[in-house]
Order: structure tokens, then C-alpha cells, then sequence
């Protein structure tokens, strides 16, 4: 019975992950809901399920989704930051990602500079 539980728990941390990559994506590339789901070919109240975690795309939305989001499938779906890490590492992985992306090398290389030295203290 645990078994079921923990897969119906990392389904839901999952599809809540995806949403908070999808909504980040989609603010950081200047789409509303309305905006995004006719780049796709659905409702935007589709878009808000799919963002709040309710429901969970298919491939071929998932490949649609990338593709107006000018995103990699692994930035949008998490995989490869998924790897031994919670679900809440996953998330803020994916948001401290796209924040970066966002930055110009200047503050790239600010931010890179913090996190070596908050990574420093956390292994003293």
C-alpha cells in the first residue's frame, strides 16, 4: 500500500514540477495563457491545468510545448536534473535555471560567484 502511495505522491510532485517549469517558461518567453494555448491548439484552461499541476501532457504536446517555449524537452519535462534529488530540489533547480537564463553574462558571472561561496559554507 506504500508502494501506491509513493507513486501517486511523485506522480503529483511531478505534474507540480512540470507546471512550475511550464509557467516560468511561458512568462520568461512573454506568452499569457490565452497567448500560449493558441500557439498549441488549446484552451487556456487547459494551460492553467497543465501549469497548477492537474493533469500532465502528452509527448507530441510536450514536443509543441518546447517548441513555442524555444526550450529543450529535458528543460521542460526536468529529467535530467531529476536524478536523486527531491521533488523540491527538482523545482527549485528548474526556477534557479531559468533565472539564469534570463541574465547577461555580467550577472551570470555575480550569480555564479554567490553560489560558490554559499557552496563553500555548506561544506566547511
Amino acid at each position: 500500500m506504500e508502494t501506491l502511495n509513493d507513486s501517486t505522491d511523485d506522480k503529483r510532485l511531478r505534474n507540480q514540477a512540470f507546471g512550475k517549469r511550464l509557467k516560468a517558461l511561458r512568462q520568461a518567453s512573454g506568452f499569457t495563457q490565452d497567448q500560449l494555448a493558441e500557439q498549441v491548439g488549446k484552451s487556456s484552461e487547459t494551460i492553467s491545468k497543465l501549469e497548477r499541476g492537474l493533469i500532465y501532457p502528452g509527448v507530441d504536446m510536450l514536443i509543441l510545448l518546447a517548441e513555442k517555449l524555444d526550450s529543450s524537452l529535458d528543460e521542460l519535462v526536468g529529467v535530467t536534473q531529476s536524478r536523486g534529488l527531491s521533488g523540491k530540489q527538482v523545482t527549485l533547480l528548474s526556477e534557479a535555471h531559468i533565472a539564469l537564463k534570463q541574465m547577461d553574462e555580467e550577472l551570470l558571472s555575480v550569480a555564479l560567484k554567490q553560489l560558490q561561496a554559499l557552496n563553500s559554507l555548506s561544506t566547511r
